[in-house]
């Protein structure tokens, strides 16, 4: 009985599989801070690489090296660190009420439509997000993280973008039109942007 469980639930949370796939994309390398090596990688496999260290962005707040795969200690990153991986957890956390998820997301009202959509997706109401790095490069950072579904990883090793506004780290918009639309909710005009 603990077996189809299991299944149902990895069944169920499949379609954040492929959100996942484009969390991590971007418009253009440009954007994207040059702290990590691996962060304009796309999240293409789901085992981690151990051909590339994840780096530190110590010169610009980030945490300590630590090989690919392998979590930063979130108890030495920054505030910005701290702040930027805030963004991310309460963004599926469905014990944080809509709006405040909605707060630390950058443009949620040019994107409302597909917020709506996403935030009210039962498949993303059984996951969270784990942080396991943040590499800060001035009022962006790409943020590794791992999307656990009953209380395993079940996709591993991603990248999104978070950026500071008026003083606040968001999650970035792109990282949250690429959820959306990798559940088949139709992008708002604001996603190009």
């Amino acid at each position: 009985m603990r077996d189809i469980r299991t299944r149902r639930m990895a069944w169920a949370a499949l379609p954040v599989a492929g959100v996942l796939l484009l969390a991590g994309c971007g418009d253009d390398d440009k954007d994207e801070p040059k702290a990590s090596p691996s962060a304009s990688a796309p999240a293409t496999s789901a085992a981690p690489s151990s051909s590339a260290p994840a780096t530190s962005a110590s010169a610009t707040g980030g945490s300590s090296s630590a090989p690919a795969g392998a979590p930063a200690d979130p108890a030495t990153f920054t505030a910005d660190q701290k702040a930027a991986a805030a963004s991310f957890t309460q963004m599926l956390d469905a014990k944080v009420p809509v709006d405040q998820r909605k707060a630390g997301i950058q443009d949620a009202a040019g994107i409302a439509p597909l917020l709506d959509q996403l935030l009210a997706n039962p498949a993303l109401g059984t996951a969270s997000i784990k942080v396991n790095d943040v590499a800060v490069s001035g009022d962006k950072a790409v943020v590794s993280f791992d999307v656990i579904v009953g209380g395993a990883p079940f996709y591993p090793n991603q990248k999104g973008e978070a950026v500071k506004q008026d003083g606040k780290w968001l999650v970035g918009k792109k990282t949250v039109c690429g959820f959306g639309t990798g559940l088949g909710i139709p992008a708002p005009p604001a996603c190009a942007s």
